[in-house]
């Protein structure tokens, strides 16, 4: 995979640094491919329906659960305005996580009007765990990424995997049903923070301790704009890819949503190794270029999503066998349905893969595109979920017009990406 990798990406500093995340992180990927087997053979496909609608949840609250201010940690110039959005970041955090733990009493009344959420109803207090833990490891992420600590960033991956995966075989071992895969996630996501706060507080102490009151509040007036439409484009974003899973849920009942689960985690595994690898260092490329240079920003742009591309198109021949493959390594025929679901999801896989990597709209300061973008992909989705409903579509038919739909929405915000580069060029060139 390395090797391959080594063809895909320029050289240089960034290909280093993409090289050294997509070790770290196809670590995590072998570890948690080798674990699907026994997974699959401890969990009934309505556990990991429950583990779908749960981690949905968490995906949604985690993009407001510091209202993106950690995004532009990377942006600022000197390091004292970044300390302060790191300290504001986790303030909102807090707050947000206080105001979830409070929710969650007054909903288990309302869970029984919406079929399958039901099942979660049990395990909603693993929720403000996951999401503190996840929101620290975060905005400390971003942190690291603006240092260019990208070494330890690989070894987080690598502890967050280790403990997830082992945390649901031991309990699955000895429990029946979805806590075990619901704990995994919960210390997965917590792992690793511990390991990037220790770095933060040695090498940048005495930044860190400089926080003041009055700087928290000019960073919070400085970026509230990046904040505003960052976070409602992402809650956008993520609502438009986790609607899936709980609307199959409700509609469709929680074997067909564990199903999908499936099948986005094992589609998704190349987007997690050579997505997250790419985005974090071509991310902190983006934001120092698209001021000095982003003639080379473009240049370099268009050669990843075009290499990222082709290979999206090598990693999708093997979903083509998909129903057979899932059968015979999953553990039984309980499971051939999300082969059918992975076949269907090929063109999905293929531009996933090569746009979203890349796509740099907030470096551009375009919060408001993206904002509009992710309007319309979750209008389009929820459209396209309740129009199948409606006209009596199978599970397997929604799943290909879901795919197709998806595909043509990637295609736009890779257009997206092009114009704003263009933008910024002629800006560039103007005396």
């Amino acid at each position: 995979m390395l090797s391959i990798l080594k063809k895909l990406i320029p050289r240089g500093q960034f290909g280093k640094n993409v090289l050294l995340l997509a070790g770290g992180t196809a670590i995590t990927q072998v570890i948690a491919v080798m674990a699907i087997p026994f997974l699959t053979r401890l969990y009934s496909p309505e556990d990991f329906g429950i583990l779908a609608i749960y981690v949905s949840i968490i995906y949604i609250l985690m993009t407001v659960c510091t209202l993106r201010y950690e995004w532009a940690i990377p942006l600022p110039k000197d390091a004292q305005s970044a300390a302060h959005l790191l300290l504001l970041s986790l303030m909102i955090l807090l707050i947000i996580v206080v105001i979830v733990t409070c929710a969650i009493f007054f909903i288990n009344n309302y869970l029984k009007l919406w079929g399958g959420l039901i099942e979660l109803q049990p395990y909603l207090w693993f929720i403000p765990l996951s999401l503190l833990g996840a929101g620290c490891y975060q905005i400390l992420n971003m942190w690291a990424i603006r240092n260019r600590r990208f070494r330890p960033i690989a070894k987080t991956k690598v502890t967050q995997t280790l403990g997830q995966v082992f945390t649901q075989l031991s309990v699955g071992f000895f429990s029946q049903g979805p806590i075990g895969l619901l704990l995994g996630d919960v210390i997965g996501r917590s792992s690793g923070s511990g390991i990037l706060g220790i770095i933060a507080w040695q090498k940048d102490q005495k930044i860190l301790t400089a926080v003041n009151f009055s700087g928290i509040k000019r960073v919070f007036r400085r970026y509230y704009k990046v904040s505003l439409y960052s976070t409602g484009s992402a809650l956008l974003n993520t609502s438009g890819l986790q609607v899936t899973p709980l609307f199959l849920a409700v509609y469709y009942g929680s074997e067909v949503a564990g199903w999908f689960a499936l099948t986005q985690r094992v589609i998704t595994m190349p987007l997690n190794l050579l997505g997250n690898a790419i985005f974090q260092p071509f991310f902190a490329e983006a934001a120092k270029l698209v001021d000095s240079d982003p003639i080379k920003l473009r240049y370099l742009y268009l050669k990843i999503s075009k290499k990222m591309f082709i290979f999206g198109l090598i990693l999708a021949l093997p979903l083509l066998f998909a129903p057979w493959l899932f059968e015979m390594i999953f553990g039984g025929t309980h499971w051939k349905t999300a082969g059918v679901y992975a076949q269907y999801m090929i063109p999905l896989l293929v531009t996933q893969i090569a746009v979203s990597p890349v796509s740099h709209l907030i470096v551009h300061e375009r919060q408001q595109w993206q904002f509009f973008w992710d309007m319309g992909r979750l209008t389009g989705v929820c459209a396209c979920l309740l129009g199948g409903v409606i006209l009596g579509w199978t599970d397997t038919k929604m799943i290909l017009i879901y795919s197709l739909l998806m595909s043509i929405l990637y295609g736009i915000l890779y257009a997206m990406n092009l114009w704003a580069l263009s933008i910024r060029i002629k800006m560039k060139c103007q005396p």
